[in-house]
């Protein structure tokens, strides 16, 4: 009997938890920095920001703006950021997303490799009425 009355006010408590537990695991996180390049320290407007889950999905992402500074909104969970810039080496680095997280200034660097020479060409065709 002392068994069925536990169980009988254990079981409202564990109900009206379970709704607050869920909505902590699934509440909204912003993650936010500002991307600048390595050398100067001058802001990258417009990089692109990805945040991918562990399956390499893009679950969210957005761009820079003209002072580099980006702010994301996604679920708490565990994702990898991704930073894109035309070239810039791509920084890609883990988060784990619980709390909101400021990133601070992330620096990239310059990508090393060059080309060699570049060759355009045209073609025109003459046409005769």
């Amino acid at each position: 009997m002392k068994r069925l009355l536990n169980l009988i006010f254990l079981l409202p408590l564990l109900w009206n938890l379970s709704p607050e537990i869920y909505a902590q695991s699934t509440r909204p996180v912003v993650v936010k920095g500002q991307v600048l390049d390595g050398l100067d320290q001058s802001p990258l407007s417009y990089a692109s920001v990805g945040i991918f889950d562990l399956n390499d999905e893009l679950k969210s992402g957005g761009i820079t703006n003209e002072t580099g500074y980006f702010e994301i909104e996604i679920t708490s969970g565990t994702y990898m950021l991704q930073i894109d810039y035309i070239s810039y080496e791509s920084l890609r680095t883990d988060l784990d997303a619980i709390t909101n997280i400021d990133l601070g200034v992330i620096s990239l660097t310059q990508n090393q490799e060059a080309l060699d020479e570049v060759v355009v060409r045209a073609e025109s065709t003459e046409v005769q009425i």
